[in-house]
């Protein structure tokens, strides 16, 4: 008799396999959420950020929304390019890559521009790296209140 059994733990497999796709490396999307910042791509700019800042990103446009009012940062037609720090990736002298501080899910992208340098949080969220704007001092000192 045919049985069902191992076709669909093949199945299963397969399926978990590609579920878990392949995870880009911090730097790749960092780069990705600062394209789609100039594209004024809102979507998948929110896509790149991990959950808390998702909320709170969308929490605000609402707000702009609803207020009639115009943030710079968080604007009314769309995120300001401002929300992410401009300059070059800076490689880590002692394995090669971009996360300058890596400890379990977390690490930090170190950009520069000029003298100037900003670390950028990337947590990993379900296998995938994505921007902790909540943890960014930059993004917090752009958006709270003085």
């Amino acid at each position: 008799m045919f049985s069902l059994r191992p076709q669909l733990l093949a199945l299963l497999i397969a399926a978990a396999t590609l579920a878990g796709g392949c995870r880009e490396n911090p730097e790749i999307v960092l780069q990705q959420a600062r394209d789609a910042l100039q594209n004024r791509d809102d979507a998948g700019f929110i896509a790149l950020v991990d959950p808390p800042s998702r909320r709170f990103l969308r929490r605000a446009q609402d707000v702009v929304r609803l207020s009639g009012q115009t943030y710079e940062v968080l604007g009314a037609t769309g995120f300001a390019t401002s929300l992410l720090p401009t300059g070059a990736l800076v490689e880590d002298t002692e394995d090669g890559d971009y996360c300058m501080v890596a400890t379990g899910h977390l690490c930090m992208v170190e950009v520069k521009k000029g003298r100037t340098s900003q670390r950028v949080p990337m947590r990993l969220v379900r296998g995938q790296w994505r921007i902790a704007m909540l943890e960014m001092d930059s993004f917090l000192n752009t958006v709270l209140p003085r």
